[in-house]
Order: C-alpha cells, then structure tokens, then sequence
C-alpha cells in the first residue's frame, strides 16, 4: 500500500501541471497533519485554494485528474477528500454575504461534484488554516481571510444541532453511524470549550476525561472506527442519543464562552 506521503506528493504534482497560476495553495489538514492518522482508517483531507472560481473546463481537468490518481493508488479510492474553492468564495462565506460561489468536492464518501460554498465547509477551512503546512503554494495563513473564533463556534453548534436532529429521528442508526456521531460530538465539544479542531482519535481521548461519565462510551465509539467494527453489531443506540442529548445540553450552555479571537491573517 502507498505511503500517505507518495499519494499527496503525487496530488500535488500532478494539481500544479492541471492548475498553473490558478493553485494558491495546497494544504493537508486533518489527522493526517494532527499526528494521528491510521492507514487503515483516516482519509487524507486537503484543501486547494484557487485564484479563481472553477471552470467547467477546470473542474473536466481535475476529475481526470482524480480518475487518473485512482487508477494508480485503487487502495486510496474514495480516502482521497479534497475541496477545490476560491478564495474569493472563503471570503465570501467568512464574510456572510449573499454571493453564490461554486465548489469542487471529492471523496468522503461522495463521488467527484460541484457544490456551492457555504458554511458547511468553513471547519475544513478552519483546519487548513491551524494546519497551515502547504505541500504547494502558500501557506493558507497568508491566502486567506481570518477565520473569528465565534464564527467558528457557530458553526460547530450548527453540526451539533444537526447530529442531535440525525440521531432523534433515525429509527435504528447503523453501528458505524453511532460511532461516528459519539466521536463527532467529542470533537464538537473540544471546538466548543478551546477553538481547536482535533482527530477523532485525539478528541476521543480528550472526551473520556471531559465526560467521564461516558469514558466506556466514548471507548467504545473509538475501538469500533479504530479497530475495524461492522454494521452488523446492534450498536448502543439509547446510551448513544443519551450521549448525544447531553453533549447537546453542554455544548449549548457553553455558546457565549467565546474569546474574541480567530485564525488566519
């Protein structure tokens, strides 16, 4: 199996002949920068800042791009989750204007496509920006506009909310759904209580001390993405919307403990 390193030495290579003047900025973020990537689990999670919003011709030139790059790495297929966004978009959504601005998003569990820049996205920009180690281009620090923590805090309690909503009204979550979602709001609550953005793997670490009540749960969210579990396990559906509501409840009493801080320029 390729090293992590080989398959974005290769993304970048093969993005600065597709791109030219139009790559700004290629950054990793994620586990991958945090330390604690798993080469049987973690995807490898970059952001490419353009000069520009993407053609259709652009976007026909990075889907070869990416069919190309499978070809070659298949045990990378779909691990491999890259958006592609102007920095006038980030702006644009950091700013909370009304500007509609495309976005090129791939992997992730979701096949190559346009969506739109929206707030949806603005942690990943978050990420790129604590990561702030570009393998092309600049460092995103230098590209793009700063990031206020509060703005940041709003968004995470958006994705709270919206676990919260998922969990309530799916009758029987899968098991590696279940976890997902433990392991998210661990993750939440981190971003809640200090601004920063950790793994899973770290925030479950950082959740069993916060929420020693559900250390059992939160381990047990942690070994079954870890440590190769199935959907055919039951899962912990009531201990995990028990979970959910209080992470919910904590997170929402903490939402005006914010310092008046950000990240970027």
């Amino acid at each position: 199996m390729a090293k992590p390193d080989e398959v974005l030495a290769r993304l970048a290579a093969d993005l600065a002949k597709v791109l030219q003047d139009e790559l700004l900025s290629l950054t990793p973020h994620g586990s991958w920068a945090l330390g604690d990537f798993s080469p049987d689990r973690s995807d490898l999670d970059v952001l490419v800042v353009l000069a520009t919003d993407p053609t259709a011709a652009t976007q026909e030139a990075l889907h070869e791009t990416h069919v190309r790059l499978a070809d070659d790495f298949p045990e990378w297929d779909g691990r491999v989750e890259v958006e592609y966004v102007s920095v006038e978009a980030i702006t644009a959504v950091v700013k909370g204007t009304n500007e509609s601005h495309p976005l090129i998003s791939v992997g992730g569990g979701e096949p190559f496509h346009e969506d739109r820049a929206s707030r949806r996205y603005l942690l990943n920009w978050a990420a790129a920006l604590q990561a702030d180690r570009p393998l092309a281009g600049a460092a995103p620090s230098t590209v793009l506009p700063t990031i206020e923590r509060r703005l940041l805090h709003q968004v995470v309690l958006e994705h709270v909310r919206t676990s919260a909503r998922l969990m309530a009204e799916v009758e029987h979550p899968r098991a590696g759904d279940q976890a997902y979602t433990v392991l998210t709001l661990c993750r939440a609550a981190e971003a809640v209580a200090t601004g920063r953005q950790l793994s899973k793997l770290a925030a479950a670490r950082v959740g069993q001390s916060r929420f020693p009540e559900w250390s059992a749960l939160i381990d047990w969210a942690r070994a079954w993405w870890y440590d190769g579990g199935s959907d055919q396990d039951d899962g912990r559906t009531d201990e995990v919307r028990q979970f959910v509501d209080d992470v919910s409840e904590w997170s929402l009493r903490h939402q005006e403990i914010v310092p008046d801080s950000g990240m970027g320029r």
